[in-house]
């Protein structure tokens, strides 16, 4: 038996909890520009800025998310004809429980899935054009770097199969929605979560990337070094 996920009350908790952490947020950062700042103790000043610029805005982040996923889940639910839960214990926390008529066919293919789907495509072909600019700008020691430049490729490569994965959860037969009611096959990524994991993939793959090329810089710059050393030798 499928359990209602979100109702109602939790989209308005993620949204007031969002919106509180994000004006905390904000007021630390308006605060530590001012001169109001350099007044407070150090060790205080010190815990205002943890909390404020670090703790906060994780939490806000959180919350947002939350707010989101649990607003599209909600849409959902209107959108194929089930009753939009206030709250999760007048129906027993089972999604059964939501059906007050004919349930609409759902879309077929999935427009969540094949956003996604374009969405990592387009970022694959980001990194595959980082490959050849780190080919071609190092072109000259490639010999010397052609191990980290074949992790570029392996990148761009993980981002097509991430991408194919996406792509292939637009067929229901395979997947479904996670309001669906058989429950035989798998659910997939809807936007909210699958958007949350293209951005981290994404921010971990530039992260990667920037390492990548700061490692070639440095073996160029010390073959420059052993050359200009040689040279005046």
């Amino acid at each position: 038996m499928q359990q209602i996920k979100y109702d109602v009350k939790d989209k308005k908790i993620f949204k007031i909890c969002a919106i509180v952490c994000t004006i905390f947020f904000l007021s630390t950062v308006i605060f530590t520009c001012t001169s109001l700042a350099d007044e407070l103790d150090s060790i205080l000043f010190a815990y205002v800025i943890i909390m404020g610029t670090t703790m906060f805005p994780i939490l806000a982040l959180a919350f947002w998310v939350l707010f989101f996923d649990s607003a599209t889940y909600l849409n959902r639910l209107k959108k194929y004809g089930y009753i939009v839960p206030k709250n999760k214990k007048d129906y027993d926390r089972k999604l059964d429980n939501l059906v007050s008529g004919e349930i609409s066919s759902f879309e077929e293919p999935s427009k969540e899935s094949t956003a996604l789907a374009i969405i990592s495509l387009i970022v694959a072909v980001g990194m595959l054009i980082n490959a050849v600019v780190f080919f071609v700008r190092f072109s000259a020691i490639m010999e010397n770097v052609s191990f980290v430049g074949v992790v570029l490729v392996i990148m761009a490569i993980a981002w097509i199969v991430i991408a194919i994965i996406f792509w292939k959860q637009r067929d229901r037969k395979n997947y479904r929605d996670d309001i669906e009611p058989v429950a035989t096959i798998k659910v997939r990524k809807h936007i909210v979560e699958g958007l949350v994991i293209v951005i981290i993939l994404t921010f971990l793959s530039c992260m990667g990337a920037s390492v990548i090329y700061n490692m070639a810089k440095y073996v160029e710059k010390s073959i420059e070094m052993q050359e200009n050393q040689y040279e005046e030798s």
